[in-house]
């Protein structure tokens, strides 16, 4: 009875803190969407729950548990939030250049292989790869994920990677039955 006590105050933490980091993670992005004007915050203060909440209710997987569960890092995301940060605003400047001017960039798909292991950390990859200069992602097969690049001769598999790499130390995984308990 009594570990099952410890057990139930651990989770209440353990959700506690997903739900404070998840807050915290929309606070942010809310912040950086409206150039941190003090007044969206009206709207802010309901879109910002309202986000991590639902965040939170689609990604929870109720249906079975994995041999590995995935934790967050919050060192890791400090490191990767100024990375983000870069890759946008190049993504930007390089899609508005290409709209601007009176060139036709040569399109093209490309298909990706990712190391990324979990389905939340590759949905996550898509969508950062989508702000990343000159690309779209467009769909995703297992580990296959395939990308529209607007300039193909600016592509490079390297950034896709460097990115990727980045984006896996948010994320922590650990097996439950190993008797450490560490990280593996």
């Amino acid at each position: 009875m009594l570990n099952h006590n410890k057990a139930s105050r651990v989770k209440g933490r353990s959700r506690y803190k997903e739900i404070f980091l998840k807050t915290l993670l929309f606070g942010v992005l809310w912040w950086s969407l409206v150039e941190s004007t003090f007044s969206s915050w009206l709207i802010g203060i309901i879109v910002v729950p309202f986000a991590a909440w639902l965040s939170i209710t689609l990604y929870r997987n109720n249906t079975q548990k994995s041999e590995n569960t995935t934790s967050f890092s919050i060192v890791g995301l400090l490191k990767f939030l100024p990375f983000f940060a870069w890759q946008s605003l190049k993504g930007g400047y390089q899609t508005a250049s290409l709209a601007l001017s009176s060139r036709a960039a040569p399109a093209d798909f490309i298909e990706f292989e990712t190391f990324l292991g979990s389905r939340r950390e590759k949905i996550l990859f898509m969508h950062i790869i989508s702000l990343m200069p000159g690309s779209l992602t467009a769909n995703i097969n297992g580990q296959i994920i395939r990308i529209h690049i607007l300039d193909i001769n600016e592509y490079s598999e390297d950034g896709l990677r460097d990115c990727e790499q980045r984006l896996s130390r948010i994320f922590v995984n650990y097996d439950p039955l190993s008797t450490t308990g560490g990280e593996k």
